[in-house]
């Protein structure tokens, strides 16, 4: 959890901007836009300017459910002027331009054929950003040099990093550490929950709980705030069936195959019981589904969803070819950096990730894994 002195130094420094950039790394950042776009909803409603720079993803199919306007794949301090339409009074099927040196001419079609000018407005570019908040630290190097001078926020790491305004540089020494990992949604819902406990609106409960259903491991708080959130008005059902709609029919063949290797591994140590899930993918998996491996953590993201609750994680072994023979498994934090040790492998997205000798049979390579983790998981009951 995050402590309330933390929390009120994110208040302090929310409270000094007027105008913020939230980036979304284009690498592995779809589980943060729900989150992105919660908190500026909220700062958006205190009369703050609010970006939330996001580029190749697409959000469409949640727009009734959370507000999407805050989304921009432009970064806008670089521009001189920004033109904003209307489509609200006025929907736009397509639009398209030409432009001459001394001319621009916009085409616009709308089934209302009602266009008009009232519904255009110009606000000037280059408006300096005077607070960046960095929603996923391990993606830092994607989203450049150009914001390394601007005061930081950082969320979603095992060490919360916060830069205020008399620290130029993220890395500093106002940086607090956090006894355990918390995802960005969580951190940001223990912040309105601290200083805005009355205004939990629906694009607020939404977003978070988007991010947090997207989140690949979960705590036992974030469990805890997924249930408040639901309780508290967050349309569970249609966030849930929004995600599964986006996924494409190539990942629902691939979750087939993964679901019909399945089989339970359980430990069990003097009546305490646990469980978790175990499956392998072959070459002809991915061959016949047209997927890659780097598919695997949004699989697994997915598939939680159709496991009993009582399944502590989920492991899956990969043989992709004599080169390429690779684990990855999602359980709770503190299992996770416990097999993470166990197995050498490194983090990604909140999956542990390893390699294994590519001459072994992935059968015996599972067994003997697998063994492994019972062993350290029985240690820690």
């Amino acid at each position: 959890m995050v402590s309330q002195t933390d929390l009120t130094l994110i208040h302090n420094t929310l409270s000094k901007a007027h105008s913020i950039l939230i980036p979304i790394p284009e690498l592995h950042g779809a589980k943060n836009i729900g989150a992105a776009l919660a908190l500026a909803s909220l700062l958006k409603s205190q009369g703050k300017r609010v970006d939330v720079l996001c580029i190749n993803h697409h959000l469409a199919y949640l727009d009734s459910l959370v507000d999407i306007s805050s989304l921009t794949s432009i970064l806008q301090d670089n521009v001189e002027s920004i033109i904003t339409i209307n489509t609200q009074n006025c929907p736009i099927n397509s639009l398209k331009y030409d432009k001459t040196d001394s001319e621009l001419t916009i085409y616009l079609n709308s089934p209302l054929n009602s266009f008009s000018s009232e519904l255009v407005s110009i606000q000037p570019g280059k408006q300096v950003y005077d607070l960046i908040i960095t929603l996923d630290t391990m993606n830092w190097i994607q989203i450049g040099e150009y914001f390394k001078s601007s005061p930081h926020i950082f969320l979603h790491t095992s060490t919360l990093a916060l830069s205020s305004f008399n620290h130029n540089h993220p890395y500093t020494n106002m940086t607090v550490s956090v006894s355990e990992y918390s995802s960005s949604a969580y951190i940001i819902g223990d912040y309105i929950k601290s200083f805005y406990s009355d205004i939990w609106t629906r694009d607020i409960l939404n977003g978070l709980l988007l991010s947090m259903l997207l989140s690949s491991s979960h705590s036992i708080e974030e469990d805890k705030m997924i249930i408040e959130l639901r309780e508290l008005g967050a349309h569970y059902d249609q966030i849930q069936s929004a995600i599964n709609q986006d996924i494409s029919d190539n990942h629902r063949l691939l979750i087939g195959r993964i679901l019909a290797h399945m089989e339970w591994i359980s430990i069990d140590k003097e009546g305490d019981k646990k469980r978790y899930a175990y499956s392998k993918l072959f070459p002809h998996d991915f061959i016949k589904t047209n997927t890659r491996i780097e598919d695997i953590p949004f699989i697994i993201s997915i598939i939680k969803t159709y496991l009993p609750l009582d399944i502590e994680g989920i492991h899956i072994l990969v043989d992709k070819g004599q080169h390429m023979k690779q684990g990855y498994i999602d359980m709770t934090t503190s299992m996770s950096l416990i097999v993470l040790a166990e197995l050498e492998g490194e983090m990604k997205e909140d999956i542990v990730s390893y390699t294994y000798p590519s001459d072994k049979d992935i059968h015996l390579a599972g067994k003997e894994i697998n063994s492994r983790i019972q062993l350290v998981m029985k240690n820690s009951l």
